[in-house]
């Protein structure tokens, strides 16, 4: 799990997303299903914190606010869906959603999807759903942010997304009590390498 959370703690501060997904699959098979989730998201906001640092002059707040409204309004009922799927399903509608934000960022400004994940509402609705389902904030919010032109406000503008929504993950999920302290004390250096490599 170390390895894995030092490369997708350079991940994210290299592109500003990433660390969810990279971690999140693994820290399944090491801390449980119920806790990977936020104990990802836990230890990813320092990455968020070091990536926000590194690029705070680049940050554009008035352009994630739309995003950020409608993301936390779509967490909501998310989150409380969360608690009665299984985990499974949850997983593979949040997969779902960033394969579909993959796809969307590829063809940037040609298509359809585009157009509708250009609006703040759907993009914020769906970074929401994402990130209520598996603490995937950061890959709707990009595809929008690419297809908008944020440039180089967009490694700032997502970890303020994903520090924003943070909370909702944890009090949606629960705090990962099940997870080890040597767990925490691991997971926490690999960030710190990670985010200093």
């Amino acid at each position: 799990l170390a390895i894995v959370i030092v490369v997708a703690a350079m991940a994210q501060r290299i592109t500003g997303i990433g660390f969810a997904l990279i971690t999140t699959p693994v820290a399944v098979l090491v801390v449980g299903a119920d806790a990977a989730v936020p104990f990802a998201a836990t230890i990813g906001a320092v990455v968020a914190i070091g990536a926000l640092i590194t690029s705070r002059r680049d940050l554009q707040l008035r352009r994630i606010l739309p995003l950020l409204v409608a993301a936390i309004i779509a967490m909501v009922p998310t989150l409380l869906l969360a608690r009665v799927i299984p985990t499974g399903w949850a997983a593979i509608a949040a997969g779902s959603l960033v394969v579909l934000s993959v796809v969307v960022a590829i063809t940037a400004r040609r298509g359809p999807m585009p157009v509708i994940l250009g609006r703040a509402p759907v993009a914020g609705a769906l970074t929401g759903v994402a990130a209520g389902l598996a603490g995937l904030a950061g890959p709707m919010a990009a595809a929008h942010g690419t297809i908008r032109g944020w440039g180089a406000s967009l490694v700032p503008n997502i970890q303020v997304i994903l520090l924003i929504t943070l909370p909702f993950i944890i009090v949606g999920h629960g705090w990962p009590t099940s997870v080890e302290p040597i767990s925490w004390i691991g997971g926490a250096s690999a960030v710190l390498v990670g985010t200093i490599a």
